[in-house]
């Protein structure tokens, strides 16, 4: 049987003196731990520990939870929600053993109950398949028929001057809303000119979202719905989840979401270019296949949120740090032009923009980690852990850890940019914003874009400042800020 072992070596031997005592320290520390041992809050029958969740507003609030939960037990504990167990780590060192142990078919704990709700629930539009949160030869099978045009490294780029366009479309917007002092509250509107870039890529047509579409609006309504509510999907065991209120709401708003995008790829068929996303996927499947409608779905609620609230972080951070603000623009200037376009090649030389990205992505990300079902025995955090074992990488804990990043309360988008004095190689297992493997995100090129091209098209035209309070993380099955992000946008003159 295959295992994979890692001895975890205590930290202390940094300070050891004598040779001996080292010896003898590695030696104690190098034996590893039965799967019995591994550490986790008090249990009871049934329930196991499930009732830590239990407590008002814990859904929203995860990264408080297990911080605590880790100050208390270490980087590595179980926690039990009705018999089904986690594994919960903490470690980089760790996530690189799970990761790199994850097989070409990673197992993704949590979505087999979306996949199960989707095939019950649902079934007129998930006949053929459960989309991306499916597993094994069934995700294969779909990932292999979208993954081609949506991770190829120039097809974002190709898609560089319609995103501008709306991107500058939202510019307008914003300059029209806000109110007389300057203000407005952004995260709406950050939603907006998501969904609007994901419908240019994917169905090749324009929404119309930031020019006040009613369907629009519904849209990012019903997601909003799905993302709140549907957290202990994922948690729970289904048959648990079902007797549960907030499984009423994740199917109401899922058929909601599906209506709308059945509609909207029908009308796309008539306009669409042969070389949008949505063509493309027809001509593969048919056009009766029921896959278009699977991803389109995906592709919306990867958009939407993920896109949305990263937008909303990231000028967030820029309105807050204004000398980091500054150095942005004058890079903007420096490169584009106080009114200049973005092309790739300018795009190519703008390291302090996406260092911007990057940095906010790591203080407030709206992933908190990644899951895996182990394939093979490994061991973790210095215990054995079977095969079977569910596994979560709390990645939202890792990117704000000292022993990760120095000053991780801090804005510095120079520690990612090779040459600077704040420049520090760091494991690349403490963050990963998108995944990683075969089940990494399959539109980060295109997030990664809209979230350049915001920021570049914003700060170009306004001055942002922010005067409130410290904002943190709405946890959720896509984190989002805990509070209304206010900005004043001033424009800049000349």
């Amino acid at each position: 049987m295959k295992s994979i072992k890692r001895l975890r070596f205590s930290s202390n031997l940094d300070v050891v003196k004598s040779p001996q005592s080292t010896s003898a320290s590695l030696e104690a520390t190098a034996m590893t731990q039965p799967w019995s041992e591994v550490p986790q809050p008090p249990s009871y029958p049934l329930i196991g520990n499930a009732y830590i969740f239990f407590k008002k507003d814990i859904m929203t609030s995860m990264d408080k939870l297990h911080k605590e939960l880790r100050e208390k037990y270490g980087d590595t504990y179980k926690t039990d929600a009705f018999g089904d167990v986690y594994l919960n780590i903490h470690d980089p060192r760790d996530a690189q053993t799970l990761m790199n142990n994850e097989g070409s078919h990673p197992i993704i704990p949590g979505f087999q109950q979306l996949a199960e709700f989707r095939r019950t629930e649902l079934p007129t539009f998930f006949s053929e398949t459960t989309g991306l949160v499916s597993q094994g030869e069934e995700w294969a099978s779909f990932r292999q028929l979208v993954q081609q045009d949506m991770m190829r490294s120039s097809s974002a780029l190709l898609y560089i001057e319609e995103l501008e366009t709306i991107a500058e479309e939202l510019v307008e917007k914003l300059a029209e809303v806000k109110n007389n002092e300057g203000e407005i509250n952004v995260g709406e509107y950050m939603k907006e000119y998501a969904l609007e870039c994901t419908g240019e890529i994917f169905l090749g047509s324009r929404l119309g979202v930031l020019k006040g579409s009613e369907t629009g609006k519904m849209m990012i309504e019903q997601f909003e719905i799905f993302t709140r509510a549907s957290l202990p999907l994922f948690m729970y065991p289904l048959y648990i989840s079902k007797w549960m209120p907030f499984y009423k709401e994740i199917k109401t708003a899922s058929q909601k979401m599906l209506e709308i995008s059945q509609i909207k790829i029908a009308e796309a068929q008539k306009t669409a270019s042969n070389e949008s996303v949505l063509i493309k996927l027809i001509n593969k499947c048919g056009e009766d296949s029921n896959v278009p409608v699977a991803m389109a779905l995906d592709a919306f609620s990867g958009g939407i949120d993920t896109t949305g609230n990263s937008a909303t972080f990231l000028l967030y951070h820029l309105a807050k740090n204004p000398e980091k603000q500054e150095k942005l623009y004058q890079e903007i200037c420096e490169t584009i032009g106080k009114d200049g376009s973005l092309c790739a090649k300018s795009l190519s030389k703008m390291k302090y923009l996406k260092a911007c990205q990057r940095e906010s992505q790591r203080l407030l990300p709206v992933a908190s980690g990644s899951a895996r079902q182990t394939q093979v025995e490994m061991t973790l955090g210095g215990y054995d852990v079977p095969i079977g074992t569910k596994v979560i990488r709390w990645g939202m804990l890792a990117t704000n850890c000292p022993s990760n990043f120095a000053s991780p309360d801090l804005f510095l988008p120079e520690r990612w940019i090779r040459g600077d004095c704040q420049y520090k190689k760091t494991s690349p297992y403490a963050f990963l914003p998108f995944g990683h493997g075969p089940r990494s995100c399959i539109g980060q090129r295109f997030a990664k874009l809209e979230l350049y091209m915001v920021l570049a098209k914003v700060v170009q035209k306004f001055r942002l400042e922010y005067n409130g309070g410290n904002i943190g993380l709405k946890t959720g099955l896509i984190n989002a800020p805990d509070s209304d992000v206010v900005l004043r946008l001033t424009e800049r003159q000349g």
